[in-house]
């Protein structure tokens, strides 16, 4: 891996540098910076314009529950775009160039899809009990969800579960307990009123 990195830091150079040679020879200097200027300029609007629909894209398939392995892809493949656009160089653009293609990014993704492996994403059930006194606690087992119902100590049992597809929504108030109350607390100035 070490010697494909030291290939590809000493190789394209010398390729963009005989690239920028051949084409200023034949249309001149000053046209072949303004070139490189263009296609920068024009690629990173590509870039921000398909970038915003990928963002949309991932929210869309976040809002689903779905995990958004093929738009978390093609990001990572506009963020290479964007990279390869910026460096300046006429083989660097046309590879960026080549990444802005959807279809290309979709079938790149298929490929190299078998190959990825995604650690660490999992998706279950914290159970809250919130107990008479102000005390709360949160399990953090999964748990079956149960919406509703009460706890030994009378308290009110609520659990989210990003498995099942129900969503609650709805607002709280937490009410402090008087003798647990910090200085600061509204509970305890009005006790010492």
């Amino acid at each position: 891996m070490g010697l494909l990195i030291l290939i590809l830091l000493i190789g394209v150079p010398l390729v963009e540098i005989s690239l920028f040679i051949k084409v200023g020879g034949i249309v001149g200097g000053w046209t072949t910076v303004g070139l490189i200027v263009l296609t920068a300029v024009v690629g990173l609007t590509i870039v921000r314009a398909q970038g915003l629909g990928i963002i949309n894209k991932l929210n869309r398939d976040m809002a689903l529950g779905a995990f958004p392995v093929g738009a978390a892809f093609e990001g990572i493949a506009l963020f290479i775009a964007g990279a390869l656009l910026i460096v300046p160089g006429f083989m660097t653009d046309a590879l960026g160039f080549l990444l802005l293609i959807p279809p290309l990014r979709r079938f790149l993704g298929e490929k190299l899809a078998p190959n990825v492996h995604f650690q660490g994403f999992s998706a279950h059930a914290h159970t809250h009990t919130a107990g008479r006194g102000g005390r709360g606690g949160q399990s953090g087992a999964p748990g079956p969800e149960i919406l509703g119902g009460g706890s030994g100590d009378g308290g009110e049992t609520i659990s989210t579960s990003t498995t099942s597809g129900i969503i609650i929504e709805g607002e709280f108030s937490e009410i402090k307990d008087p003798d647990t109350a910090q200085d600061g607390d509204d509970v305890a100035n009005n006790n010492n009123t």
